[in-house]
């Protein structure tokens, strides 16, 4: 019964670890409860007393999630670095977590030359919107993939659109491609890409494609967005959203996280000081962090 409860406070642990409280919390000098909690689980597992950094003991958490409790965060870490430590770059491809589109929210899009959504589908979910999100997914951007857990893969190929890619998350952390996507343009929407625009974005596209128009007048620019090429409206839609996805100052800074930190990264809101504070805490050692905590 004991070592029972004992994994399951350590699962519940390494989950907590990840969370934006928790993370500020390190950054700005006062390491979350967790994290001495996954420091004793850490410390017990290497007899050796070697000095472990904070890094470390965070990568330990992510092994703990990897065995036990494969989140969202775990997959969305899984995926940036495979795909923008790994294949790109942090200064060449935008990320964008939790981005709204439509009525929908997609877990990553990921922007190059062109914008590729993915979504997430873990042992935890189910594949009930599964359907709508694609619709949703689809006006905005021409490349989706799902990324689902091992027991959904049979029915994901069953009742998403062939061309909609699939991959899955193996074992030993690796991203496998069991469908690849296909380009899909015949239900891009002008209005949907509009939609997801901050206004000084819009402006800018709008005084490209149709010099013209009276951008004071919200009415005209409406009827505008309706009579732009979809094409045309999403060439330049990727555009500026690379251009604001690789804005942030802090870009140079994510080669130095580990994994597991990535997705918050890109999702967690910090100030500078935060940023700052977490970079430069990860390698100290945890017994001195903890101890200039009290």
């Amino acid at each position: 019964m004991n070592v029972s409860i004992h994994a399951v406070e350590r699962v519940t642990d390494a989950n907590r670890i990840f969370g934006a409280s928790a993370i500020r919390e390190l950054a700005l000098g006062d390491p979350p409860s967790a994290l001495a909690a996954i420091w004793e689980d850490y410390s017990r597992s290497y007899s050796d007393d070697s000095p472990a950094s904070v890094r470390s003991v965070l990568e330990w958490a992510q092994r703990i999630l990897a065995k036990k409790y494969q989140t969202e965060y775990y997959y969305k870490s899984i995926l940036l670095k495979k795909l923008v430590l790994g294949v790109h770059s942090p200064k060449t491809l935008a990320v964008f977590s939790e981005f709204k589109i439509g009525r929908c929210r997609a877990d990553l899009v990921l922007v190059n030359g062109l914008g590729t959504v993915y979504e997430v589908k873990t042992g935890l979910d189910d594949l009930n919107r599964a359907s709508r999100q694609v619709k949703e997914y689809y006006k905005c951007f021409s490349q989706v993939v799902f990324v689902v857990d091992a027991r959904h893969v049979g029915k994901a190929i069953e009742i998403l659109p062939q061309s909609v890619g699939i991959s899955c998350i193996t074992n030993r952390q690796q991203l496998k491609v069991l469908r690849p996507y296909k380009k899909e343009i015949s239900f891009l929407s002008s209005k949907a890409m509009f939609s997801c625009l901050r206004r000084r974005e819009y402006e800018e596209i709008l005084g490209e494609l149709s010099p013209s128009i009276d951008l004071a007048n919200y009415r005209e620019v409406l009827n505008c967005v309706d009579r732009i090429d979809a094409g045309a409206m999403q060439d330049a839609f990727t555009k500026i959203l690379r251009r604001r996805g690789l804005s942030s100052p802090r870009l140079g800074d994510i080669p130095q996280l580990p994994p597991s930190l990535l997705p918050a990264a890109y999702l967690y809101k910090m100030s500078r000081r935060e940023w700052a504070g977490l970079i430069n805490v990860l390698d100290r050692d945890m017994a001195d962090v903890l101890e200039r905590s009290f």
